[in-house]
């Protein structure tokens, strides 16, 4: 069980930027929680097509399972087994499969290349984080890195193999553009 203090802090964030009531704001916390344990055989089970985990906090904190798609589907055995892992333990009406473009280690891999390249700005100028949500490597560059760097971090993002370089219209974080490795 999470700690009470925590869990105080988490329903009222949840109840101010939701508008809802304590009991409503605990729900998709609890059920949070419960699926925690499960994440890593969930992981385990999609092999390769794991796209990553998310609770959607805009879906009432539905947790989001990435499965990369083969052809136009993420339907096979190991998709199967999530489903039943998550049925056998009443996880699955909060529970969505979502098709993604690309699989978690392979956005993994993709930052290690960039932040590679980038080490020099990385100390002073920019950050990377992986976003299973959006199925992107995200890179948020302070207002003060020049022109070429940018253009630099650009070139760094469209070579890292896979997934390529694009501008997000995400807000700026901290004031500074960010740039998303994503598919087109």
């Amino acid at each position: 069980m999470e700690d009470p203090a925590v869990q105080a802090v988490a329903v009222e964030a949840m109840r101010r930027r939701h508008g809802v009531s304590h009991a409503e704001a605990i729900r998709p916390l609890e059920f949070q929680e419960a699926t925690a344990e499960f994440h890593d055989a969930i992981r385990a089970l999609l092999g390769d097509r794991d796209g990553g985990l998310w609770f959607d906090q805009d879906d009432c904190g539905r947790l989001k399972v990435g499965v990369v798609r083969r052809d136009t589907d993420i339907t096979d055995p190991a998709v199967d087994r999530v489903r039943e892992l998550l049925a056998a333990h009443g996880l699955s009406d909060g529970t969505d499969l979502v098709s993604v473009d690309y699989g978690w280690r392979e956005l993994a891999d993709a930052q290690s290349r960039i932040d590679d390249d980038l080490l020099d700005l990385f100390r002073a100028a920019i950050s990377s984080g992986l976003s299973a949500a959006e199925n992107a490597v995200h890179i948020d560059i302070a207002a003060t890195v020049t022109r070429a760097d940018r253009a630099r971090l650009k070139r760094a993002a469209q070579q890292a193999q896979g997934p390529r370089a694009v501008d997000t219209d995400r807000p700026p974080v901290h004031d500074s553009p960010t740039v998303g490795v994503t598919r087109e």
